[in-house]
């Protein structure tokens, strides 16, 4: 593999997101000029022809991969569908799981773009399994966030708690504050919808807590020079769970020295 390639995709991973409702306004990067993202495509389109002159069938799934990451930052859906279900069919002949599983997962978003929740649903569960069976579990919290989001549209508002609470789990098991705290907004919001006032009020006064446990962390973090690594999850296959575990293994060493936290 080229170390342009190597660099490209190094830009390519640090380009870190916090997703809500997989609305792409609402997908934050470290990379917000779409002349960054136009670059990456340029060089990502050489790329995959040079493996492809060479039959280097990883790297070719490597680029289709980002490509679709990339036109869907551009809002060019089109792309993103077409490169997603190309990744989805060389994922099964290349036998990748994980890229499969992310091709799974972004179909789920294609299909509930296009108000097909039955089959946004089907492709959501099929990646929950391929994740759960990986041990992956921030990818299992993000697809729990998005099977409810897919039954709060549906107004199957007990079954959305349902998946939102089994998010709530998996993120106090990481000590994911962001997720406990829009788990707890969002079943806030439902009970409150179905008439269960105790649990609404119960979810938001946790929203409270976690607020406050996140600026006592801000406060830490404000009087240590240290500071803190940004924690956004990576959307795809890009060794996220490799990377909590670096993280997770940098917090232990550094304990007594500095407090680590997520940060927005």
């Amino acid at each position: 593999m080229s170390q342009i390639f190597i660099k490209l995709l190094d830009e390519v991973r640090a380009m870190r997101y916090e997703k809500v409702d997989n609305n792409p306004d609402d997908y934050r990067f470290s990379f917000e000029d779409p002349n960054d993202t136009k670059r990456k495509l340029k060089y990502l389109e050489m790329h995959q022809k040079k493996a492809e002159d060479f039959n280097k069938s990883k790297e070719i799934l490597d680029c289709i991969s980002h490509k679709a990451l990339a036109y869907f930052k551009l809002k060019n859906f089109e792309k993103f569908e077409e490169l997603t279900v190309l990744q989805y069919q060389k994922s099964i002949d290349e036998k990748d799981d994980m890229r499969l599983r992310q091709a799974l997962s972004n179909l789920g978003v294609i299909y509930k773009m296009k108000g097909q929740f039955g089959k946004a649903l089907e492709n959501y569960n099929k990646a929950l399994e391929m994740a759960t069976k990986r041990g992956e579990q921030w990818c299992v919290a993000r697809l729990y966030n998005n099977i409810a989001s897919i039954h709060e549209l549906m107004m199957n508002y007990e079954k959305a708690i349902e998946f939102y609470q089994k998010r709530l789990e998996v993120a106090n098991k990481l000590n994911d504050l962001d997720g406990a705290m829009k788990a707890n907004l969002s079943m806030g919001g439902l009970y409150h919808t179905i008439e269960n006032l105790e649990k609404s009020i119960e979810c938001y006064e946790a929203v409270q807590g976690i607020l406050r446990k996140k600026l006592k962390n801000f406060e830490t973090l404000a009087d240590d020079a240290a500071g803190s690594d940004d924690d956004y999850i990576d959307l795809g296959p890009d060794e996220e769970e490799e990377e909590k575990n670096e993280e997770e293994k940098d917090e232990n060493g550094a304990k007594g020295k500095t407090k680590k936290c997520t940060i927005l």
